[in-house]
């Protein structure tokens, strides 16, 4: 066993794509279409990977996308 602290994803700030395609409810495959034109105010990009700001992407979403 590994000395390491596991935090929550589910309470962190930012989530990887497949954290934040659980947490939303979106398919991994569509996340990553949605994110690819996205505002780096709602990402951090780190080298090749992408992280999800969860309260901007929020906001995002509930101002963007409307459900039929």
């Amino acid at each position: 066993m590994n000395n390491i602290l596991e935090f929550p994803w589910w309470k962190k700030q930012l989530l990887t794509l497949e954290e934040a395609s659980i947490y939303y409810g979106i398919g991994e495959k569509n996340m990553r279409r949605l994110v690819r034109n996205l505002d780096d105010e709602l990402l951090v990009r780190i080298g090749a990977k992408t992280l999800v700001k969860k309260d901007k992407f929020m906001e995002y979403l509930n101002d963007k996308v409307t459900v039929i």
